[in-house]
C-alpha cells in the first residue's frame, strides 16, 4: 500500500491531468454523433416533446394525450429503436475507451515511471476491443452467477443456519470472482495479453497469491472510497460555505454550479487510486510468482562481472556472433 500512494504522490497530477482531458475529448467527440442522430430525427422528436408538454400543460386529459403520445411513439417505432441502439452503442464504447486509455496511463506509471497524454489515446485504442471482449465475458459470469443464486435461494431449508451458510458461501464466492476480475485487466494491460489469455489468468493469480490478491481487492476498494469521500467533501463544500449568505437561493444555485464543476474535475481521482493500488501491487507481489519465468536469466549473465571469458561471451552475442565454444 504504501508504494501505491508514492505513485499516487510522484504521478498523480499527471494521471488526473491525463484522465481529465481524456474524459473531455471522449466527450466531446460523444456528443457529435448525439447531435447528428438527433438532427437527423428533429420531426420525430419535435413531436414526441410537443406531445409530452401537452401532457404536463393538461394533467386533466391525460388519457387522451397519452394515446396519442403512445401512437406516435409505435409510428416511429423502428426509427426510435434504431436510435436508442446507436445511442447505447456510442456510449458503451466511449467508457470502454475512456478505461482503456486510464488503465494504459496507470500502468505506465507503475511500470516505466513516466506518464504522457499520448499514451491514453493510444492505448484507448489498442485495448478497446480486448476491454470489449472482457466486459462481456465477466458480464456472463456474474449474470450466471445471480441466476444460480436466485435459483437455489427458494430450495434451502427453512432452518437459519443453511441461509447464512448459504450467504457466507455465496458471498465468498463473489469475492472470488470480484478479486479474479480486477486482475483480468491488470494483467491484460500489464502484459500486454489478449482478452481471453487475462481471463484465465485472472484466475490463476487468485490461486496462486490468495492473500495478495484480497488485500490488493480491498486496498482499491478502500482507496477508492477514500478518494470518493475526498471528491464529494470538495464537491459540497462550497455549497456548505455559500449557505452562510443572506440570499439562500442565489446561494444553492451557485453552490451547486460549482460543485457540479468540481466534481467533473476531481471525478477521475477515486479511480485513479483505486487502478494505482492494483497495478502496484501487482508488480510488486503478484507478477514474479505468476510468471516465474521472467526471472530466469541466461547463465553467461549470471556470473561475475569480472568473468573475461563471460564478458567476452556477451560481446559476440551483441555484436551477433556465436560465442566461443571454449566456454
Amino acid at each position: 500500500m504504501v508504494e501505491s500512494f508514492r505513485l499516487i504522490n510522484h504521478h498523480g497530477m499527471k494521471l488526473w491531468i491525463s484522465a481529465l482531458f481524456g474524459g473531455i475529448t471522449v466527450t466531446v467527440l460523444l456528443l457529435i454523433p448525439h447531435l447528428l442522430l438527433g438532427l437527423l430525427l428533429r420531426s420525430e422528436m419535435s413531436h414526441l416533446i410537443a406531445l409530452g408538454q401537452s401532457w404536463l400543460d393538461a394533467p386533466g386529459a391525460w388519457r387522451e394525450v397519452g394515446a396519442q403520445l403512445l401512437q406516435a411513439v409505435q409510428k416511429s417505432n423502428t426509427i426510435l429503436i434504431g436510435y436508442g441502439v446507436l445511442l447505447s452503442l456510442f456510449t458503451l464504447f466511449s467508457a470502454l475507451f475512456y478505461a482503456s486509455g486510464l488503465m494504459g496511463v496507470v500502468r505506465q506509471a507503475a511500470v516505466e515511471q513516466r506518464v504522457s497524454l499520448g499514451h491514453f489515446f493510444a492505448c484507448g485504442f489498442r485495448y478497446l476491443l480486448r476491454t470489449l471482449v472482457l466486459v462481456l465475458i465477466q458480464a456472463a459470469i456474474f449474470i450466471l452467477f445471480t441466476a444460480l443464486w436466485w435459483f437455489l435461494w427458494p430450495l434451502l431449508p427453512t432452518d437459519w443456519y443453511w441461509q447464512v451458510s448459504f450467504f457466507i458461501v455465496s458471498t465468498g464466492l463473489l469475492l472470488f470472482l470480484a478479486a479474479a476480475s480486477c486482475h483480468m485487466w491488470v494483467v491484460m494491460v500489464t502484459e500486454e495479453m489478449g482478452a481471453i489469455r487475462s481471463f484465465g489468468y485472472g484466475f490463476t493469480a487468485v490461486f496462486r497469491r490468495f492473500g495478495s490478491t484480497f488485500v490488493s481487492l480491498f486496498g482499491a476498494s478502500f482507496a477508492g472510497i477514500l478518494g470518493t469521500v475526498i471528491v464529494i467533501f470538495f464537491t459540497v463544500f462550497p455549497w456548505l460555505i455559500l449557505q452562510l449568505l443572506n440570499d439562500s437561493t442565489i446561494a444553492t444555485i451557485v453552490g451547486v454550479l460549482f460543485g457540479g464543476l468540481l466534481l467533473l474535475i476531481l471525478g477521475p481521482f477515486p479511480s485513479i487510486c483505486a487502478l494505482a493500488v492494483l497495478f502496484q501491487r501487482y508488480l510488486t507481489h503478484i507478477q514474479n510468482d505468476l510468471f516465474p519465468e521472467d526471472r530466469i536469466k541466461p547463465m553467461f549473465l549470471q556470473a561475475g562481472s569480472g568473468n573475461a571469458e563471460s564478458a567476452a561471451a556477451r560481446e559476440s552475442i551483441a555484436s551477433g556472433g556465436a560465442p566461443s565454444k571454449e566456454l
